[in-house]
């Protein structure tokens, strides 16, 4: 026999390939862990033997294996139980800062490629029924290739009780960025492709709690200050026509309606949160409208000129008179402008405001001391952690009867969605909500889709902060970070429903739990989210 060279080659005796394919082209272990991120780079030792699950809760865990060699098709059939697991593979996307790759996406499940010399992650999960019987069962887990021999490997589950998920007390609002999506789609905004694409993405956005719905009640509420040809990650339109004939206005509502009705049939249904009077950062308002030749107009005001508070008395007029018909106006809050710097400005438009719509309440994202300058006209403030935190304001605007939500953008790196930040940080967001006694939590873009999101995400603001959904061919993709979210929100309302019926050294531990993940700043986090999972089902009734 020879080689490709035309030289002889060393004839290899069936049993020696055999053994030397077999050293080559096995995966070097199949390894388990509770909700982790591992990045690409590492291969940690194994962290647990069992996971543990609560009957009527979606249970999820990661595996992870590891090969020299490039794998191909490779995927994961897990069985154990009677249950049904869904294998997702952790697709790696551009981490800018750091310049290399970050495990993320939550792919559909199917085979996948990945390179020798890396490590490959998988998020299984499944949905235990509520009356499946508590105790241990033990899962199977093959890993299947065309390259690599296959490897199986068992971890056992501990299945607890079921025990009920508390109502969520407070607000969550995730903001929308539709024309980013439609961009990212190449779909028009308001078209039927639009509708369908934002049925799938309200969907996950209730699966996540979402309670409120944020939307313009005007074109380009925001008029971000960036380059015109970056200005799009930044516009948000409005569902609602704005028309002027000489001195008259008439206002369009059906696509309103419809998004209203369409967030509705969700659940997304205690609130309407409607911005914005002036722009947040560039302070010159704009007055957006079709003429009585159907031309488009954007005309450039002032907050105290007299066309503008015209055009916004009677907006505000005949939009509280159609949510009055529609049975809406109590779920109305209305922003004037977000992050407020000038109280005078601010104060000044609010009182505009309540002469059209004197029973809308009044929300703003501002920081607590900001928030004391505005007490009277202010009935929601929604503060920042870390930009201008300060806990005797926070104290004072609640004596004065101001109610205190809380928001993350940018910073800080403790209690956030970044790339940067752990993936236990995104899972205490919900419990800091509730140990600090917030009554909501907003986070400012859940789907602010760059152009190329997947091979260069990087942007004005950090990686990661701009959106917690990826744009899917047949709707939106998870994040491991919006996934450990999810999870804490879930495990949040296990621990509220065990705090009601529980006493004595329970008690104790559970409101020790709360107070130690929801702190307002950072702290040591477990790098395996299955800690505080455990920890918690521990706690649970029938434990």
């Amino acid at each position: 026999m020879k080689n490709h060279d035309g030289n002889a080659a060393m004839t290899v005796p069936d049993n020696a390939t055999d053994r030397v394919i077999r050293r080559q082209c096995e995966l070097e272990d199949l390894r388990f862990f509770g909700l982790r991120r591992i990045k690409m780079n590492e291969w940690p030792e194994p962290t647990r033997q069992t996971v543990c699950g609560v009957a009527g809760t979606t249970f999820m865990f990661t595996a992870a294996t590891r090969s020299r060699l490039p794998v191909e098709e490779l995927t994961l059939q897990v069985t154990g139980g009677g249950l049904c697991f869904a294998v997702h593979p952790v697709q790696p996307v551009i981490y800018p800062e750091e310049a290399t790759l970050l495990p993320d996406v939550v792919a559909p499940a199917g085979p996948v490629d990945f390179a020798g010399n890396t490590t490959l992650t998988f998020l299984v999960k499944t949905a235990i029924p509520r009356d499946f019987p508590a105790g241990r069962l033990t899962v199977e887990i093959h890993a299947v290739s065309a390259s690599h021999l296959p490897l199986k490997r068992r971890i056992d589950v501990t299945v607890v009780p079921a025990v009920a998920e508390a109502p969520w007390p407070a607000h969550t609002v995730f903001w929308p960025h539709w024309h980013a999506l439609c961009r990212y789609h190449g779909i028009a905004m308001w078209s039927e492709e639009f509708w369908a694409m934002a049925d799938r993405y309200l969907a996950e956005s209730a699966a996540g709690g979402a309670t409120g719905i944020m939307l313009s009640v005007k074109d380009d509420p925001f008029r971000y200050p960036l380059p015109k040809r970056y200005y799009h990650h930044h516009e948000k339109l409005c569902p609602i026509r704005w028309s002027k004939n000489g001195d008259g206005w008439s206002f369009d509502y059906s696509r309103y309606d419809r998004y209203i009705e369409l967030n509705f049939k969700h659940g997304i249904n205690r609130e309407i949160e409607c911005h914005s009077l002036l722009p947040c950062k560039c302070q010159a308002p704009a007055l957006n409208y079709y003429d009585a030749n159907g031309q488009y107009i954007e005309a450039e005001t002032t907050f105290d000129a007299p066309e503008y508070e015209a055009a916004w008395g009677a907006f505000l007029t005949d939009f509280m008179r159609h949510n009055r018909d529609k049975g809406w106006d109590k779920l109305l809050t209305l922003c004037p402008y977000d992050e407020p710097k000038d109280a005078d400005t601010f104060n000044a438009v609010v009182r505009m405001a309540r002469k059209y719509a004197p029973d809308i309440r009044i929300t703003a994202a501002i920081c607590a001391a900001d928030a004391l300058k505005s007490v009277g006209v202010l009935d929601i403030a929604t503060i920042h952690l870390e930009a201008g935190y300060d806990r005797g304001a926070v104290k004072a605007l609640r004596e004065k009867g101001v109610e205190i939500r809380w928001y993350n953008c940018m910073a800080p790196a403790w209690g956030n969605t970044l790339f940067k930040c752990p993936l236990a940080d995104a899972y205490r967001i919900s419990w800091i909500t509730y140990a600090n006694h917030f009554a909501g939590y907003l986070r400012w873009s859940l789907y602010d889709t760059v152009k190329d999101v997947f091979g260069n995400p990087g942007f004005n603001w950090p990686t990661g902060d701009m959106y917690l959904l990826y744009p899917g061919q047949d709707g939106p993709l998870a994040s491991l970070r919006w996934e450990a979210y999810k999870a804490g929100w879930h495990d949040l309302r296990l621990a509220m429903t065990a705090l009601q019926s529980a006493s004595g050294p329970r008690r104790e531990h559970l409101l020790a739990l709360i107070a130690e993940i929801g702190k307002d700043q950072a702290i040591t986090l477990p790098a395996d989210l299955g800690d505080w999972h455990e920890a918690l089902c521990a706690l649970l009734p029938n434990r």
